[in-house]
């Protein structure tokens, strides 16, 4: 897309759509360089796999046994195996600023787009000894160590790690005259795991992760551009802004008038009117949630929309608030389950799923942002006709290709994880016997010599611890959101 502006496009960090052949990793998807990883989660040091995912035979163990540690790495620049041993964080970050001091160098009056989606803060919380223990020490203690609080020290010094590595990156943009002239859009994917779940916070919203209560789907966000208005400096965008929003918010930045024509296949509204002049947004609507509950006979969808002021919960699972300074934070197991641990319930007979996602409501969220009182009784008629909306979104889905993988099989992963071991016990596109298009080098087998990334002074070991409704814009300074267990944000540098 931003091609037809002549902008170079390139990816540093987390991919999580989908490596099931090399055209859909990021270098086959528009990015002409990609360094990071393609799954859900790593290890910040070791870049090893944190799950044994989708592991759960015999067959499969015996490939996997034969790691060292009986893990996986998924550490990669474009297609090589990324060996390294420095922090993830710090390995981003050197990524992008060579991106941007290689990009002044060559070619510096041409626009660059620049993808860099961090790992932080999400699980495993990883980071510095001194940064972990100068948060370690700011909290209170309990002996056994496994609680709210030590998770929020955790955390904490995670996010920390990723403040000092925008900093920097907003430094470099300085130092090489280019940031004077490009727009920053800074975002998380969605909201924190709150406790010992993952030491986050969402209040005074409800619920987190994995839940469409406000909690798990308003998530910190700003843009920052010294292009700004300046009577926009430091407002606060109060409208509906949904991720599919970034792409035509970009393309009318770098289009203008013909963006409209590149975007009409686009399912994102460019949100650019608001920001840059106030003006009302033009999304008045957003399905904010949905996933099916049941993946066998997907019979059971759970989930959110939003229409104006009015939002209503859809056959989810019971969520309450979760104070950090509170006690039930420090102690308790969690202000919610995760919906996973409801599906497997149901899925061992214990009860129907129905049983278990039954809890639907209708809100105000101007009024009530923090979902506290349920109206679909005083408003039956705007809760039925929400509910139907959100049914008929749901019903246009299209199934996912990889929807039950190979643990449908009878010889379940076994034959993907051999293939994983053979690559050195890296993860890599695994379906290189498809060909996909007509480029030779998308039907071969990936390239097996190893490349180093930038070594990092300040991480030398491991510690041995372990939609939002606004976008806020600021014209000086940089600044960063805190995503919770989510993945990490996702600061977008755009040079014009």
């Amino acid at each position: 897309y931003l091609a037809q502006a002549n902008y170079t496009s390139q990816m540093v960090g987390k991919w999580d759509i989908g490596h099931y052949t090399r055209a859909l990793t990021p270098t086959k998807r528009g990015f002409e360089t990609f360094l990071g990883f393609y799954g859900s989660s790593i290890e910040y040091y070791s870049h090893a796999v944190t799950q044994t995912q989708y592991c759960q035979t015999d067959e499969c163990k015996v490939w996997l046994d034969k790691c060292r540690g009986a893990s996986l790495h998924d550490f990669h620049d474009d297609f090589d195996n990324l060996r390294t041993s420095n922090y993830s964080t710090d390995v981003f970050e050197q990524r992008a600023e060579q991106i941007l001091a290689n990009h002044m160098a060559a070619t510096p009056n041409a626009p660059l787009f620049l993808y860099l989606a961090h790992h932080a803060p999400h699980s495993p919380h990883e980071s510095s000894n001194a940064t972990y223990q100068y948060y370690h020490d700011k909290f209170l203690k309990d002996k056994d160590g496994t609680t709210g609080r030590e998770q929020r020290a955790s955390f904490s010094a995670c996010v920390s790690e990723l403040d000092d590595s925008m900093r920097s990156l907003v430094q470099k943009m300085e130092d090489l005259g280019m940031y004077e002239d490009s727009f920053m859009w800074f975002m998380s994917d969605n909201g924190a795991m709150p406790g010992v779940l993952g030491g986050g916070s969402n209040w005074p919203l409800r619920g987190g992760k994995f839940l469409p209560y406000e909690g798990g789907i308003r998530v910190p966000a700003f843009v920052h551009s010294p292009l700004l208005p300046l009577a926009r400096r430091g407002s606060t965008h109060t409208g509906l802004v949904h991720v599919t929003d970034v792409l035509p918010t970009f393309l009318e930045l770098a289009l203008g008038q013909k963006a409209q024509e590149v975007s009409a296949t686009l399912d994102g509204i460019s949100a650019l009117p608001s920001i840059w002049s106030d003006e009302d947004s033009e999304r008045t609507s957003v399905l904010a949630h949905a996933t099916v509950a049941d993946t066998d006979d997907r019979g059971h969808w759970y989930g959110a929309y939003i229409e104006k002021e009015w939002k209503v919960i859809v056959n989810t699972t019971a969520a309450t608030w979760y104070n950090p300074d509170s006690f039930e934070y420090a102690r308790a197991t969690g202000a919610y389950q995760e919906p996973s641990y409801y599906e497997d319930l149901a899925m061992s007979g214990i009860d129907s799923v129905d049983v278990f996602f039954n809890e639907s409501a209708l809100y105000n969220l101007d009024d009530d942002p923090y979902e506290m009182t349920d109206l679909k009784h005083v408003h039956a008629e705007k809760f039925h006709s929400l509910t139907n909306t959100f049914f008929k979104l749901v019903s246009e889905s299209a199934d996912a290709q990889y929807h039950c993988g190979c643990n449908c099989k009878v010889i379940g992963c076994a034959e993907i994880y051999k293939k994983f071991y053979e690559n050195d016990c890296y993860v890599y596109p695994w379906n290189e016997g498809v060909i996909v298009s007509d480029d030779d080098d998308l039907a071969t087998g990936p390239t097996m010599a190893p490349t180093r990334g930038a070594h990092s002074k300040k991480h030398e070991a491991s510690p041995t611890a372990s939609p939002t409704k606004g976008v806020s814009s600021s014209g000086k300074g940089s600044g960063s959101g805190q995503s919770g267990s989510g993945s990490g944000s996702a600061p977008a540098p755009m040079s014009p």
